[in-house]
Parts: C-alpha cells; sequence; structure tokens
C-alpha cells in the first residue's frame, strides 16, 4: 500500500467553522497584502453568562480576532464601526503567542467566509446618517455589487 496523498495513514483533513454574533471592540482595519490584495481586521467580543455558585449571573466575553478578505473586506471597511453588532461565519482557529510579560497567550482568530451587520453603534444613534446598510448577508465572494433591489428600504 503507497500513501499518495502524502498526509500520513489514519488522518482525515477537517475544518473547524465557527458561527459569532457580537459587538466590534474598536473600528475595522484596512490594509493590503504586498500583491495588493485587501483585507480587513477587527476584533469582535461575544458574551455569555452563566449562573454563578452564589446564585448571581456572571458574564463571560470573549474576543475574537476576525479577518474578511477582498470585497468582504471592503463591506466590513465601510460599514462597521466601534460597537457595531455583527453576525460572522468562517474559519476558526488559534493562535499561542508569548507576551511581553513572558506568559503565553491565546488568540481566537476567525477568517470570515460571510459577515452581516446586524445593527448600528449606540453612538450613531441606532443607524442614522451612515449611508445605505450593506447588502445582506455579505458573502466571500462573487458578486460584490449591492443592487437597489437588495436594500431594506
Amino acid at each position: 500500500m503507497t500513501d499518495s496523498g502524502g498526509s500520513g495513514r489514519g488522518r482525515s483533513r477537517g475544518t473547524k467553522l465557527i458561527t459569532i454574533i457580537g459587538n466590534l471592540g474598536a473600528d475595522p482595519e484596512m490594509r493590503y497584502t504586498q500583491s495588493g490584495v485587501a483585507f480587513t481586521s477587527f476584533n469582535v467580543a461575544v458574551n455569555d453568562y452563566r449562573r454563578g455558585k452564589d446564585g448571581q449571573d456572571e458574564e463571560n466575553t470573549d474576543w475574537f480576532r476576525v479577518t474578511c478578505w477582498r470585497g468582504l473586506a471592503e463591506v466590513a471597511n465601510n460599514y462597521l464601526q466601534r460597537g457595531s453588532q455583527v453576525f460572522v461565519e468562517g474559519r476558526f482557529r488559534t493562535s499561542k503567542w508569548t507576551g511581553n510579560d513572558g506568559e503565553t497567550r491565546t488568540s481566537l482568530e476567525v477568517d470570515a467566509s460571510n459577515m452581516q451587520l446586524l445593527a448600528r453603534s449606540r453612538e450613531d444613534g441606532g443607524g442614522g446618517g451612515g449611508g445605505a446598510p450593506p447588502p445582506s448577508p455579505a458573502g466571500g465572494g462573487g458578486n460584490d455589487q449591492v443592487e437597489p433591489d437588495d436594500l431594506p428600504f
């Protein structure tokens, strides 16, 4: 028997997909790779609540570093802002790194394949004056044009 895949025997390929809904902690940051591909990064806080031993609800917040590419990066950069509630789907991974204090840290990262703005931040009065919302849902590929029939007003 020969191993033609180079991935070893008994190993299966898999992927870790994740769906999150949360709020941006800061405005997104758009940059470009050396080859000119646009990407936008932003942090999303996802809160959950658990009842503690004392019977009180305890809030737990997880932070995810989200990266959008190409047309989705432009949509994220144009329509998201600090406090925006967003729905994100994508591939999940963790990265370990050492902080300045010598402690090992873990970051939760998502390469977005789909992103949708759910609610405007409170800072802009709940959605006034910021232009048209992005198409719903905003996918990672295909046609990045917003059609008038796609707008909710």
